[in-house]
């Protein structure tokens, strides 16, 4: 009898109650091999939303880690030529000894003694002015001596004495290979007593 109730059972996936036709229907269909649709398993949905909305999150930060990647890559290429338009050719230096003056005072005797250096064009101007060197001197000393304290006490007075040094300097090279070639005067010390 219990083989009876076994046969009589409804088969999995069938819903109780169901019309023992469709329960026949089915089992037979179960004994050949085929399952009707009620018999299957639910069908698969697609995948979950999270794995979707991550693999999109996952897309779109590959995407702009590309991008920038080569926006970087050709940004400092750009800033590279730029810079390298930009930098100029670093000026020569000539270091002069200190010059010690009597100021043009008319109430006390003052003195100044100052140290500064040309900034000429090339090595081969810088050749020329320390073979220059004694003309040069006298020329800028007449240009000290010919000063008042009072002119040299701020910014403006002293930008004035390193331009009409510069233009002494110039005077002493007129017709040698560096005529004209002391750009400007970078004064490292300056006292006055």
């Amino acid at each position: 009898m219990a083989e009876n109730k076994q046969a009589s059972a409804p088969p999995a996936g069938v819903a109780k109650g169901a019309a023992p036709a469709a329960a026949k229907g089915a089992a037979a269909a179960a004994a050949k091999g085929a399952t009707p649709a009620a018999v299957q398993a639910p069908a698969k949905k697609g995948p979950p939303k999270k794995l979707i909305i991550l693999a999109a999150a996952a897309l779109v930060l590959a995407a702009g880690g590309a991008a920038a990647f080569v926006y970087m890559k050709r940004a400092p290429a750009a800033a590279g030529t730029q810079k390298k338009a930009e930098t100029r050719k670093l000026p020569n230096f000539v270091d002069l000894e200190p010059f010690t003056v009597n100021l043009a005072e008319k109430e006390q005797d003052r003195y100044m003694q100052i140290k500064f250096s040309l900034e000429v064009d090339s090595g081969e101007a810088e050749n020329t002015i320390k073979e220059m060197m004694p003309a040069m001197r006298s020329e800028i000393l007449l240009v000290l001596g010919a000063r008042e304290s009072s002119a040299l006490a701020n910014r403006e007075g002293k930008e004035a004495l390193a331009k009409d040094i510069v233009d002494a300097a110039n005077k002493s090279l007129d017709h040698t290979a560096a005529e004209h070639s002391v750009k400007a005067v970078r004064i490292t010390q300056l006292i006055i007593q």
